[in-house]
C-alpha cells in the first residue's frame, strides 16, 4: 500500500515533483503518476491507486481548478475521507472549488504544515531514512527526469550535439598542437581528418610553395627570395626565406663583415687562412651557417652574431626544423667542403671553442 497519492494538473508537475521530493525524503512512499500523461486508458490504474493510498494530496492551482481528471481525484480522495488539499500561495482561497473549500487547505510553501497534516492522517511516523537512501533516491529521480526528456528525437540531437562537440574539441587541439609546426605532414594530416576545419584556409596557405622552394632554397638572390615570400606568405618557408634574407641583407649592406667573404660560392685557397687565429677561425666557420640562415643555440654564437632577436627561440621544434634543413639541404659541398677545412685548421691549431648551451640546444 502506498502512503501517499498526489493529484495535480499536468502543467504543474515541477510542483508535484518538488511534494513527492519532500515525502520521499521523510521516508513515505509516493505514487503521482509521473509514468503516465493522462487519458481514459489509465483510468483503472488511477482509480487503483487512489483507492490503495493512505493519504491523496490535491494540488491546487489555476490550471488544477478547472482540470476533471483533478477534480475527479479530489472528490474520491473526499469520500474516502483521505484528502489533504494544498493550494500554490498566488492562488486566493476563494477560487478553490466550491465543494472543498470546507476542508482545511494547506499552502504549498508551509511544507511543516503540509507534512504534520500528512503525519497526522496516517497516525504512524515514517521510518527516518539515512543520507545513503536520501542520495540515492536523488539520483533516481534525476535518472527518472532525464528518461522522461530523453526521446527517441532528443536522444539523436544529443548524440549529433556529443559528436560535434567532441570533433570540434578535438579539431581545436589538433590545431593549437601543430600552428607552429615546420613539418607539411602535419597540416596535410589535419586537413585529411578534419575537412570542415575553420582552419582549412591557413593549413592550405602552409602548404603553398612545396613544389617551388626546394628550386630556390639555395639561392643567395635576394629578389628570387623576396618574390616566393610575396607569393607564398603563408608557406612553411615564409619564415625561413625572411631570415635568409635578412642574412644577405646584413653582409650585402655591410652590417655584418664576413671573416671570409666568398666562402659561400668558391672553395677556400688554404693562403685565406695563414694569420687567423682560433677566434677568426670560430668566426668564419659558423658564419657560413649564419649567411645560410642558421639559427645558433649556443650563448656564445647567438651573442656573436646577434640572432636574439632573429630566430623564435621560443618555439624550439621550429628552431630545430630551420637548422635541421640548413644541414640536410641547403649546405652545398662547397659550404661543407669549406666548414671541414676550418675545422681541420682549429683542430691542428689546437683551438678549443667552449659554448655554454642556450634555450633550444640539445642536453648532453
Amino acid at each position: 500500500m502506498t502512503d501517499v497519492f498526489v493529484s495535480y494538473s499536468s502543467e504543474d508537475r515541477e510542483r508535484a515533483s518538488a511534494v513527492a521530493a519532500l515525502l520521499e525524503e521523510k521516508g513515505y512512499s509516493v505514487w503521482w503518476d509521473r509514468e503516465l500523461q493522462g487519458g481514459q486508458q489509465f483510468y483503472d490504474v488511477i482509480r487503483r491507486m487512489l483507492e490503495d493510498c493512505r493519504v491523496a494530496i490535491v494540488i491546487w492551482t489555476s490550471s488544477s481548478i478547472r482540470s476533471r481528471w483533478v477534480l475527479g481525484e479530489a472528490d474520491t480522495a473526499a469520500t474516502l475521507q483521505k484528502l489533504i488539499p494544498v493550494r500554490v500561495d498566488e492562488l486566493p482561497a476563494s477560487e478553490i472549488p466550491i465543494a472543498f473549500r470546507v476542508i482545511h487547505t494547506i499552502t504549498l510553501s508551509d511544507q511543516k504544515g503540509l507534512l504534520k497534516a500528512v503525519a497526522s492522517q496516517l497516525a504512524t511516523a515514517p521510518k527516518a531514512m539515512t543520507r545513503g537512501q536520501v542520495f540515492n533516491l536523488r539520483v533516481q529521480r534525476r535518472l527518472h527526469t532525464i528518461m522522461r526528456w530523453l526521446s527517441l528525437r532528443r536522444a539523436i540531437v544529443a548524440a549529433v550535439i556529443a559528436l560535434l562537440v567532441t570533433y570540434c574539441a578535438a579539431l581545436v587541439a589538433d590545431w593549437v598542437g601543430i600552428r607552429n609546426s615546420a613539418e607539411p605532414y602535419d597540416f596535410k594530416r589535419h586537413l585529411s581528418h578534419f575537412p570542415l576545419s575553420p582552419f582549412a584556409g591557413q593549413a592550405r596557405a602552409k602548404l603553398e610553395g612545396l613544389t617551388e622552394w626546394p628550386r630556390i632554397q639555395r639561392s643567395n638572390n635576394i629578389s628570387e627570395l623576396q618574390n616566393f615570400v610575396e607569393k607564398y606568405p603563408g608557406s612553411l618557408y615564409v619564415e625561413f626565406a625572411r631570415l635568409r634574407i635578412a642574412r644577405l641583407v646584413s653582409v650585402a649592406s655591410g652590417r655584418y663583415t664576413p671573416v671570409l667573404r666568398n666562402s659561400l660560392n668558391q672553395a677556400i685557397d688554404t693562403t685565406e687562412l695563414e694569420g687567423l687565429n682560433c677566434e677568426q677561425l670560430w668566426t668564419a666557420r659558423n658564419e657560413i651557417y649564419y649567411t645560410l640562415g642558421y639559427c645558433f643555440v649556443s650563448d656564445g654564437a647567438i651573442k656573436a652574431f646577434h640572432t636574439e632577436a632573429e630566430c623564435p627561440y621560443r618555439y624550439c621544434k621550429t628552431i630545430q626544423k630551420f637548422n635541421s634543413v640548413v644541414n640536410d639541404e641547403i649546405v652545398s659541398d662547397i659550404q661543407k667542403s669549406n666548414i671541414n677545412a676550418i675545422g681541420t685548421l682549429e683542430k691542428k691549431m689546437g683551438c678549443h671553442n667552449i659554448q655554454v648551451s642556450a634555450a633550444c640546444a640539445p642536453k648532453p
